[in-house]
């Protein structure tokens, strides 16, 4: 068995885990100010798993049309 570092923020749950249980290496982006969606609506929901960190995960979102021709 073993503990994560679960938190939310910008109405979503984040859950941080490392193999060697290491601390977060990055933080994670206020988005509420940046983006004023006031009654955002969740329309569907997938999961994935992703063999990779979350920081790279969240800048290769930031321009996600480049996703076709890069990877």
């Amino acid at each position: 068995m073993f503990t994560v570092r679960v938190m939310e923020r910008n109405d979503m749950i984040y859950v941080w885990h490392h193999s060697s249980d290491a601390e977060p290496d990055h933080c994670l982006p206020d988005l509420s100010m940046k983006y004023n969606i006031p009654n955002l609506t969740v329309l569907s929901k997938y999961t994935y798993k992703l063999y990779t960190s979350s920081q790279q995960v969240m800048e290769n979102l930031i321009d996600i049309e480049h996703n076709d021709y890069v990877h």
